[in-house]
Formats: structure tokens, C-alpha cells, sequence
């Protein structure tokens, strides 16, 4: 199916035929609200970011995510459901800490099912009236740590990420900085990247410390495998279905996660396993719909016994 020819159901309006970047900037538009040169900005990266529209999309590390299913006639059937029971319904699960960070207007929506709101350090306005930050991201192309610290200082969130140890060398100098940063957070995730640190890494990175798994996308990824990872560890970015594949390989505490938003802005949610168009559209509709299949997902994972009880001190903390 040709994109320009998708059918998209833009809020308030009949439906209507309109091309995927028409109904991103009317979505974007209507729920973040922007100008010109911003939507300019947002469309590039989003362009960027979007996989494409393909029967399977296959990620780095050997984890397969479909993006589409496609019916006889070789197209994608967007009102197909999920073999999965339809009297299940989500608990609001918090065996895992979830953070998203984007505007203010999705993490209102996430707060609602157990999420926690997050930002990047660089851009704390949408948070200003949060009544708890949840996470503290950082800027990895421009890093400035004191930048970051005085973020921590000032918003005291419950998590937040040092730089990513891409080689041992940078270790000592890291830890030294997640310890100032410890000062002000309750947890902070360390984020092996070196794979000289595959064998030690759960040795050289104190115990105090979260560990850090960056899930594969084309910005990036861990390249130390993930059965490496024997500790509590936050997952880092990356697709929902393929963040809970990993989960079957690491003892995750928490993720975080913003893809989903990114779709919504062309009409898409993500039903439990695949990302496909909403069948009524909607931006609004796309983010709780999102939100509500991605929290089910995590609704069968059962944390190992170190993981439980980190979450459980945590909790407590």
C-alpha cells in the first residue's frame, strides 16, 4: 500500500485521505503545538527515525521485530488482532520502573497507568510542574557533566544516566562522576560500551549502580552481548516488543521509552506486538492506546530474585 494513499483520521474531522506528513503535522501540530521551523526540525528527525514499512523489520543482535503483517492480498491488515486474550486487561503493572520523556501533554497520559515523566537534562521546561521527576536522560552528542549536575541538583530525579563507558580507559573517570550524581538521585545507571568490559563488567561497575543495556536502533546499541548482563539493569531506549525480548535475558528494573510517540504522529500505536495504524487515528488515541499495550506487555514479566529485591529496596527507599 502506497503511503500517500493511507487513510488517516485527523481529530475533529470526516475522514480523509491525506499523505503521512500532512496528518504528522496536523497531529503535531493539535498535540505539542509548534512552529514552523520547529516542525521543520521534528519532521527531519522523525523521517529519520521511522522504520520502514516492511512485512519484518530486523534489528541488530539478532532480535526480529515485524512491523507489519500483511494479509492474501500482500497488505497490511490494520484491524487484525493480536492472538492474545481479549479479557486481559492491564494492571498498571510497576514490577518495572517505565519512563517516557517527551512533552508534557504524554507524560500526563502515561502518569495515569504507572509511568514515571522524564527529561533530558538540556530541556527541563515541560517538567517545571511535575510533582517527582522519574529520569534525568542526557544530551550523548554535546555531554557537559556540569550541566547534568546541576540539573540533578536542582530537580533531584529518581534515576538518572551517566555517559556511556565506550572504552575502559573512561571507567575510573565515569564512576567518579556517578558518584557525585548518586548524590542527588536514587539510583544512577552505569552503561557499559567497551567489549573488553563484557567479562568483568558486573566486577568493575560498583553494585550501586544501575547497569546501563542500550537497546539496538540505528542510532546505536551495546554491542557486549546481553547475557553479559547479570545485575539489575535499566534498558535504554529502542522498540517496546524488542525491549521485552531482552527482558527474557536480563534482570530489567526498569526502561525507558519514547518510540511510541513518534508513531503516533503518523497515526500509528503499537498493539502488544507490532506497530500498525490505528483503525480510528488520532494522536491522542495512538498515546493511550501505546501506553496501555506496552505496560500489558510487561504485565507477565516476573523480575529475578536480585532484580525484585533491588525494586523492592527502592520502593522502600
Amino acid at each position: 500500500m502506497d503511503r500517500k494513499d493511507r487513510k488517516k483520521f485527523l481529530p475533529g474531522t470526516a475522514d480523509v485521505t491525506v499523505s503521512p506528513d500532512q496528518a504528522a503535522l496536523h497531529a503535531f501540530k493539535i498535540g505539542l503545538g509548534c512552529g514552523a521551523r520547529s516542525w521543520a526540525r521534528y519532521s527531519a528527525r522523525v523521517e529519520r527515525a521511522r522504520p520502514p514499512r516492511s512485512a519484518r523489520h530486523t534489528i541488530d543482535a539478532g532480535f526480529t521485530a515485524p512491523y507489519g503483517r500483511t494479509t492474501n492480498e500482500g497488505e497490511a491488515s490494520i484491524l487484525e488482532k493480536p492472538n492474545r486474550d481479549p479479557k486481559r486487561k492491564s494492571t498498571g503493572s510497576r514490577a518495572v520502573l517505565k519512563f517516557v520523556t517527551h512533552s508534557k501533554r504524554v507524560w500526563r497520559a502515561a502518569k495515569k497507568i504507572g509511568w514515571l515523566p522524564g527529561a533530558r537534562y538540556t530541556n527541563l521546561r515541560d517538567v517545571r510542574t511535575c510533582e517527582a521527576l522519574g529520569f534525568v536522560d542526557i544530551d550523548l552528542k554535546s555531554y557537559n557533566f556540569e550541566r547534568h549536575m546541576s540539573a540533578v541538583r536542582s530537580e533531584r530525579p529518581s534515576v538518572t544516566v551517566a555517559r556511556d563507558v565506550e572504552s575502559r580507559s573512561e571507567l575510573a573517570g565515569i564512576l567518579k562522576e556517578a558518584e557525585r550524581l548518586s548524590q542527588f538521585c536514587r539510583a544512577v545507571i552505569v552503561v557499559p560500551k567497551d567489549p573488553s568490559l563484557a567479562r568483568d563488567l558486573n566486577q568493575v561497575i560498583p553494585k550501586k549502580f544501575l547497569l546501563g543495556y542500550s537497546v539496538p536502533t540505528r542510532y546505536g546499541r551495546t554491542p557486549i552481548p546481553a547475557s553479559c548482563f547479570r545485575r539489575p539493569t535499566h534498558l535504554l531506549g529502542g522498540r517496546p516488543d524488542v525491549q521485552r525480548k531482552i527482558a527474557e535475558h536480563i534482570p530489567v528494573v526498569s526502561f525507558d521509552c519514547n518510540r511510541f510517540t513518534l508513531d503516533a504522529a503518523f497515526g500509528d500505536y503499537f498493539d502488544g506486538e507490532i506497530f500498525r495504524p490505528h483503525p480510528r487515528g488520532g494522536y491522542e488515541r495512538c498515546l493511550h492506546a501505546s501506553l496501555k499495550n506496552i505496560t500489558q506487555l510487561w504485565d507477565s514479566y516476573r523480575p529475578s530474585a536480585e532484580a525484585s529485591e533491588w525494586l523492592l529496596n527502592f520502593g522502600d527507599s
